[in-house]
């Protein structure tokens, strides 16, 4: 894979996420009402009456993980919240989304987690100098300033452990993320299984190849790890959509048997809207069996 692939969701070359602050007593096998197979989903590059506000987002009762895309950082460490026109403006800054991070996190139990893409024109990663200067920035900026604790080295922000997460595409290894990966400090994978790469891509034709690549994700960062399924829900993409029905039928009832399986994490908010991908996946399971194989594999 080439070193200078971009992401899909992003003009970076390098992709992960962390979970804002007061998300993070809650625990991770906390399970939204909804007997959905879907627990995660990016938000935050289409306007209120596209994907909804963040509030809408979490009172659907279909997600218990909502990623806010994006922060983007400069190879200074620099950096500048991007949430398309929900906030950002004099007149509507996103400090106003204070209420909503903690009605999801608080009232509800839902995840917040805050994604961060580097944007560098190097495809080398970051120095060690801008690393620590991003580090201190999320700390000022995200975690209250505490300088009691380290930011990386033991995993903690505040007073608890902050949950990070990265993106790789589904062809193992990722090569921009495979050392970021080895440094034993990440939770969580949303790994990207769409796209247009023969070698893991699920089709009609050719299966096995998705599920000898989902193997590997999960086998290889088992037990440290937890492994989502990373879809897009634009049906407009025919080299990356997977329909619903085939997810719901054919690959959920055999990759949530994995150990380390955590779920779905659609890309993005706005088509999972407008084609009702979501609910389509929590369809016909009204006697609670996903869920109950859910609780069983964790």
């Amino acid at each position: 894979m080439s070193a200078t692939r971009k992401p899909p969701h992003s003009s970076s070359f390098l992709f992960f996420s962390i979970a804002l602050s007061s998300c993070l007593l809650i625990s991770f096998s906390h399970l939204v009402d909804c007997a959905c197979p879907n627990p995660a989903v990016y938000w935050g590059q289409h306007g209120d009456i596209d994907e909804g506000a963040l509030t809408q987002v979490c009172d659907s009762n279909l997600y218990k993980i909502v990623i806010l895309k994006e922060l983007i950082v400069r190879d200074d460490a620099s950096f500048t919240l991007n949430l398309a026109n929900h906030c950002g403006t004099p007149e509507n800054l996103c400090s106003a989304l204070e209420d909503a991070i903690k009605h999801c996190q608080q009232d509800l139990g839902i995840k917040v987690f805050i994604s961060i893409g580097l944007d560098v024109p190097s495809p080398e990663p970051p120095s060690k100098d801008v690393t620590l200067t991003l580090a201190e920035n999320l700390i000022e900026n995200f975690f209250s300033n505490n300088p009691a604790v380290s930011f990386l080295s033991d995993k903690s922000i505040i007073d608890t452990k902050v949950p990070i997460s990265v993106s790789p595409q589904c062809v193992y290894p990722d090569t921009l993320l495979d050392p970021v990966l080895r440094t034993g400090y990440v939770d969580y994978l949303w790994v990207e299984f769409f796209g247009n790469n023969p070698t893991c891509i699920y089709t009609k034709e050719k299966p096995q190849v998705f599920f000898d690549a989902w193997r590997t994700w999960v086998s290889i960062y088992y037990p440290s790890i937890t492994v989502f399924l990373g879809l897009t829900a634009n049906n407009k993409d025919i080299h990356r959509y997977i329909d619903s029905d085939t997810v719901k039928n054919d690959i959920l009832p055999q990759i949530s048997t994995s150990p380390n399986y955590g779920g779905v994490v659609i890309f993005d908010r706005y088509n999972d809207v407008k084609n009702n991908y979501t609910p389509r996946l929590c369809d016909d399971d009204n006697d609670g069996s996903f869920i109950r194989t859910l609780i069983a594999s964790s």
